[in-house]
This record gives C-alpha cells, sequence and structure tokens, in this order.
C-alpha cells in the first residue's frame, strides 16, 4: 500500500525552491478555510474540548491543515480521553485483576481488560495523528525543514548582498 502525502512544508526531500513554492501554493489552494480549526465540535464533552484546544494549538503554524482537519483531530481528542479514561482505571486496579472463570467457578488473575482498551485508543490516537502530519517524524522533518529554509534565507540574502 502506498504511502499518504505528506505536506510539502512537512517533507524533507530535496527539491527545488520553485517546485517547493509551486506545491505550497497549489496545497494552499486546496486547502479552504482555516476559521473553524480553533473551535472544537460542538458533539466533543467539555474535557474532550480542552484537549482538542490542547492538540490543535501547536498545529496552527501548519498551513496545510484547514477546517476540513478538525474531525480528525476531534477524533484524536476523543481517543486521548479515552486513554486518560483507560489509564484511571488501569491506576485503580492494577495491571492484573482477579475475574472469576464461568466454567470452573474459580478466580483467577488476568491482565487489566483496561489495557487493551488503553492500547485500542493509543492506535486510534497515533493513526490520526499521523494522518495530519503531526506522529514524531513528521514534527522531526518539519524541524529540519525549518532549519534548512533558514539556512538557504541567510545564504540567499547573503549571495545577493555580494552581487549588489
Amino acid at each position: 500500500m502506498a504511502k499518504p502525502r505528506v505536506p510539502m512544508e512537512l517533507q524533507s526531500k530535496k527539491v527545488s525552491k520553485e517546485e517547493r513554492e509551486k506545491r505550497i501554493k497549489a496545497e494552499s489552494a486546496l486547502v479552504g478555510d482555516r476559521d473553524l480549526l480553533e473551535t472544537p465540535p460542538e458533539h466533543l464533552n467539555k474535557i474532550e474540548k480542552e484537549i482538542y484546544m490542547e492538540l490543535v494549538q501547536p498545529l496552527l503554524h501548519i498551513k496545510a491543515l484547514g477546517n476540513a482537519d478538525r474531525e480528525i483531530i476531534a477524533i484524536c481528542a476523543n481517543a486521548k480521553y479515552r486513554m486518560h479514561q483507560a489509564n484511571e482505571l488501569i491506576e485503580e486496579h492494577g495491571l492484573m485483576v482477579y475475574k472469576e472463570n464461568t466454567k470452573t467457578h474459580q478466580v483467577e488473575l488476568v491482565e487489566n481488560p483496561a489495557i487493551k482498551t488503553y492500547k485500542t485508543y493509543e492506535g486510534i490516537f497515533n493513526k490520526n495523528m499521523t494522518a495530519i502530519g503531526m506522529s514524531a517524524s513528521a514534527r522531526s522533518k518539519f524541524a529540519t525543514n525549518v532549519e534548512n529554509e533558514q539556512k538557504e534565507n541567510k545564504l540567499n540574502n547573503l549571495l545577493s548582498g555580494l552581487r549588489s
């Protein structure tokens, strides 16, 4: 299966400055409005809305995100909220819990079911954060791109100063 295309501002591959600007311009034309991005969807509860705002604030610099990405961020907020709930159950009851075997009616020590729930929502969270380019690898690529772009701009400024 092919990897999803990453926004140009998050890519680290070498492309010419003209090609990069052309792609960024094309992507920005497709993004649409961003006015609702800072407003959590109404279907989220109060805590999920707070988590939504925590998640969206560091993402506002990514110009490729628009109103259409609100639902993905809302899914991430919901998943993170469910992870917190599962973690509270794990903290309260521990990693292992006692459960009665329905066949033998003996009490057995088994893994806390909240661990599986946590893993499920962690997968949902990670998958959707990757979808909007906010996985750890995407952030490191973005940081590298910003650093390279700053160096390139300094070099261009220096060269243009020498030419004049």
